[in-house]
């Protein structure tokens, strides 16, 4: 419900390679994320282009601008939107 949502709350995508027969196992390619509330802690509704960043989640990041200064460090590191 809204009333449990909080600042913090994201959506974490991640992009996976799905097995085939030459790597019989599925993997990581890229992960991204999505904040859970608008301005005024509604729930997001809509279109997003979300920046997708190579590898597996760092879960030692906690805020949108660590994210941004991984890609905005290394522009390698940055899959696509």
């Amino acid at each position: 419900s809204t009333s449990q949502i909080r600042p913090a709350n994201t959506f974490v995508f991640e992009l996976f390679r799905l097995s085939e027969p030459d790597n019989p196992k599925d993997e990581v390619v890229a992960w991204g994320v999505l904040p859970m509330c608008n301005e005024s802690f509604g729930v997001v509704q809509g279109c997003f282009r979300i920046p997708l960043v190579r590898g597996e989640q760092d879960r030692t990041i906690d805020r949108h601008g660590e994210l941004e200064n991984i890609y905005a460090k290394d522009l390698s590191q940055w899959l696509c939107n």
